[in-house]
């Protein structure tokens, strides 16, 4: 009874909100939106990752394709990304909560089959892949 209690909301309570401006130009891709998304709304709040590396590394093509699904896992439940929720080029708008699912199961997968080679990289998707949740009738 004691923990129901220590988790009152006061009246003064304000919940956090992303107050991010996300670019949209014509042809934005999902990755792209979340990167930027990322950037903008939770690198500041969760330094995980270095974000002007991200970016870098990201728009030279670099970037670890788990990592930024991770990313996309991560951001994709942020309002302002909805209209970019599509596994793949031309495919279905979707909702928050499949395409989540769907990029836990594939990078659940893929980490457990050892196929991120950096170790530092691999410890930075686990982090982000645990931000993730999908309540109480999740897959977790």
């Amino acid at each position: 009874m004691a923990a129901a209690s220590a988790w009152a909301i006061s009246p003064s309570f304000q919940p956090i909100r992303c107050t991010c401006q996300v670019p949209r130009p014509h042809r934005k891709t999902t990755q792209t939106a979340m990167v930027a998304t990322y950037i903008a709304c939770i690198d500041s709040l969760l330094p995980i990752l270095d974000g002007t590396n991200l970016l870098r590394d990201y728009t030279s093509g670099e970037a670890s394709i788990f990592l930024i699904q991770a990313i996309c896992l991560v951001t994709c439940k942020i309002p302002e990304v909805a209209q970019f929720l599509r596994l793949y080029e031309d495919g279905p708008l979707l909702d928050p909560i499949p395409f989540s699912r769907s990029l836990h199961i594939g990078l659940d997968a893929a980490m457990k089959a050892d196929l991120e080679p950096d170790r530092m990289t691999k410890i930075q998707i686990l982090t982000l892949m645990h931000l993730h949740n999908d309540g109480p009738g999740g897959i977790e």
